[in-house]
């Protein structure tokens, strides 16, 4: 039975992304530079967040794997913070180099590192898997 619901739950999935791409395929968007500093600031209070929970989860049951989820989405929280400022319109006039060379580099430095922390957390798991 539930086998069943989870294969309900991936067509319904399925369907519903299939039923969004039909729907907003042909609308014409465009972002503002206001918006995409509001979204940084969303995404980088959420690994905040994720960082936080895992380091907590980490105080409570002693788990390497956790330290290194948390600490990967605390400085990916960090580097967000500082794409955020770099990419705002408000800080434009205060850093020393202009933002469109600053930009590239502080927007893959977070994924760079949340993925590096991610795969070392993962070899972390696998080796006290293997181990047991």
């Amino acid at each position: 039975m539930k086998i069943h619901n989870r294969v309900l739950t991936y067509i319904i999935l399925v369907a519903s992304l299939f039923v969004g791409y039909l729907v907003l395929r042909d609308v014409a968007w465009q972002g503002t530079k206001q918006l995409h500093t509001l979204m940084e600031i969303v995404s980088s209070l959420l690994a905040l967040l994720i960082g936080i929970m895992a380091l907590l989860q980490y105080y409570s049951k002693k788990n390497n794997t956790f330290l290194l989820i948390g600490t990967g989405f605390l400085g990916t929280s960090c580097l967000d913070i500082y794409h955020t400022i770099v990419t705002s319109t408000f800080f434009d006039l205060y850093f020393p180099s202009p933002p469109p060379s600053l930009i590239p580099w502080s927007w893959i430095a977070s994924r760079i590192f949340l993925a590096i922390s991610l795969w070392l957390s993962w070899i972390v798991w696998n080796r006290k898997y293997k181990l047991n």
